[in-house]
């Protein structure tokens, strides 16, 4: 299962938990500890998209997070900034 985690500790298990996915149907003969390749995003509303695939055969899950209820004013503010200043067009 791919975790997000939002926190600075060195230690993951010091972060907070917001939410976790799991990729399906891998491949029998995977190797344990197989790359996983996972995306990132974030909207100016807070709204986190995840998602994680196999590389190797093509497998992908998701997960999207409403970090709104969790967030006050100036940390929204704080995504709307950084969605501008990173906006992919």
């Amino acid at each position: 299962s791919v975790q997000v985690i939002e926190g600075d500790a060195p230690d993951p298990r010091a972060c907070s938990l917001l939410g976790k996915c799991r990729i399906t149907k891998l491949p029998a003969d995977l190797p344990k500890g197989s790359p996983i390749e996972v995306t990132y995003s974030f909207n100016a509303s807070g709204r986190i998209a995840v998602r994680a695939s196999d590389p190797t055969g093509g497998r992908v899950a998701g997960i999207e997070i409403d970090r709104r209820g969790g967030l006050n004013e100036k940390e929204i503010d704080a995504f709307r900034v950084l969605a501008e200043q990173y906006q992919v067009d």
